[in-house]
This record gives C-alpha cells, sequence and structure tokens, in this order.
C-alpha cells in the first residue's frame, strides 16, 4: 500500500472505510495502518465523525494500535451519542447484575443520607438514569447532571422535562473544578472511559468539591487485579449477557463502546481515593466486572 491518507467514518453502527469497508478488516491487511498517525477529525452531527489517517509509517507522530482502530482515542462523547437512543433499553441486558449494582449503591446513599433535601452531582450522567433513581427516593434534592455527550443529554431532558431541580452541563468532568460542596457525588459506568492518571486526578477534585461528611458513589466497570482474571470477566460478561438474550447486534455495538474502557482494578482505584483524601473507602458490591466503590469527605 502506498503512504497517504484515508477517510474513516464512525457511526452508530460502527466504523466504515471508503462507502462500505470494515477498518478492522482494513487494518489487518496492513502493518502500515496499525502504525497510522491522527491528523485531526470533524463531528457531522452527534452520531458521525470523520477521521483523516496518515498510512505513512514514517509520518512523525506516527502510533501503534493495539486493536487495528481501536487504539485510536477519539472523544467518548461521541461514540455514546449514537447509541443514547437504545442506551437504557439495553442496560439490563448489558449488566447482568443490574438491579444488585444499583441496589447496593441506593441502600448505601439511604443509610447515608441526611435529612435535609441534597445537592447531588452526577459525573458522566448520561441519560440520567441513575439520578433518575435518586430523585424517586429524595425528590426533594437538587441534581446537576454533567456528560460530554450531546446526545446522552439530549435523552436525559426528556427523561426530567417535568423536573425543575435537574441541572444539564455538557461538559468534560476532567476538565476544570466541579463546584460544590455537595451533599453527594455519584458516577454510573462512565469514569473507567478514564485513563489512570486522570481517575486519580479526579478522585482528588470529587475529594475537594464535597462537603465535609459528603459521599462519594460510584458504580463501576473494573479490571481484574491479573490478565488472567481479566479475561476470565471479559468470558463471564459473554456468557451472561447472551444468557439474558442480548442479541449479537447488541453485543457488537457494546464491544464497540467498549473500545473506550480503560478500566483499573478495583484494588487501585481504593487505594487512589484513599490518597485522594476521602475516608471509610470500601467496595461495597462486586460482582466479576461491575462493582460500586465509595468515600467519604473527612468531617
Amino acid at each position: 500500500m502506498k503512504p497517504g491518507t484515508f477517510t474513516v467514518l464512525w457511526h452508530s453502527g460502527g466504523w466504515s472505510i471508503a462507502p462500505s469497508r470494515s477498518v478492522r478488516r482494513f487494518a489487518s491487511e496492513s502493518r502500515a495502518v496499525r502504525q497510522g498517525c491522527y491528523h485531526g477529525w470533524s463531528s457531522r452531527n452527534d452520531a458521525t465523525i470523520v477521521l483523516t489517517m496518515c498510512i505513512n509509517p514514517d509520518c512523525h507522530g506516527a502510533r501503534r494500535w493495539r486493536e487495528g482502530m481501536r487504539e485510536l482515542q477519539l472523544p467518548v462523547s461521541l461514540a455514546f451519542s449514537g447509541a443514547a437512543e437504545d442506551y437504557d433499553a439495553l442496560r439490563r441486558k448489558l449488566v447482568p447484575c443490574f438491579d444488585s449494582l444499583y441496589g447496593a449503591a441506593l441502600e448505601l446513599i439511604a443509610h447515608w443520607a441526611p435529612v435535609m433535601p441534597m445537592r447531588i452531582l452526577d459525573l458522566g450522567a448520561g441519560t440520567g438514569l441513575f439520578s433518575a433513581m435518586l430523585l424517586r427516593n429524595f425528590p426533594a434534592s437538587s441534581i446537576r447532571l454533567v456528560d460530554a455527550s450531546n446526545g446522552m443529554l439530549r435523552e436525559a431532558r426528556r427523561r426530567f422535562a417535568m423536573d425543575s431541580n435537574v441541572e444539564f452541563v455538557q461538559a468534560d468532568m476532567t476538565r476544570g473544578e466541579l463546584g460544590g460542596p455537595w451533599d453527594l457525588v455519584i458516577s454510573a459506568l462512565a469514569i473507567h472511559h478514564l485513563a489512570d492518571e486522570e481517575k486519580i486526578n479526579l478522585f482528588k477534585e470529587i475529594r475537594r468539591s464535597l462537603r465535609p461528611g459528603g459521599l462519594f458513589v460510584n458504580c463501576e466497570q473494573v479490571a481484574g487485579p491479573s490478565d488472567d482474571l481479566d479475561r476470565l470477566y471479559e468470558q463471564q460478561w459473554l456468557d451472561q449477557v447472551r444468557a439474558l438474550c442480548a442479541s449479537d447486534a447488541d453485543i457488537a455495538k457494546a464491544q464497540q463502546r467498549m473500545a473506550y474502557d480503560r478500566c483499573s482494578s478495583m484494588g487501585d482505584q481504593l487505594e487512589w481515593m484513599n490518597e485522594a483524601g476521602l475516608v471509610d473507602v470500601d467496595c461495597i458490591f462486586k460482582a466479576w466486572r461491575f462493582a460500586v466503590l465509595a468515600g467519604k469527605a473527612p468531617i
């Protein structure tokens, strides 16, 4: 293949190159592509992005891709915008321990919750699924939903159309301060998209943003503590979602979104939360790759 450039399209159905050729297949045919250089991207709409890649292996800034195109770090928000409309409907199939995961988080919050209405911050809020559960239990509380995906927040605005105590902010949770002081900071299946250093810095900012005694609860997807266990987590997830009748197409789309995962182990994250200054740090629920991690700001 001659050095040059090609155009890659991401849309809600996946990657394509030219009108129909699979990028993953294309990448496997040329070692040069796996050492491609990312030249930039532009957005056509919430569900489609266009990239220009250089396939000259001698290009300055060339980078390796772990699995064909999957190493390319596009804004996570664009991949999730394309899946926003179907996202909630698939959660129960793609998170096999859905009820136990969220149930454990809600039970902890109910046990801790102060009498007064809470000020709640939801990071990587998506469609507002976790926040909606909280509002049912604490209807007088006010919630700020933060997400980088316009498509996800569009669905959240529809969900909370009748709720005047819900605020929406389109922003990257790793950039800038989180405001506060918050009584409760929550996140669900979002922080695992961050690199380790970004997680560490975010935990510090969460600690800073909480009022004394405030609570942080993270329903998270974690890596196994070893490569062997991580592979077992993956196989268990596949077996469980198939048993829940997730279609091959739904699984394939989920795996495309999982290309953005940068999961860290439960142990590492608990350590980083402690180092950030949180106290009573613990994993209160874990089922294979899904866990609820929590900690409080000291009083």
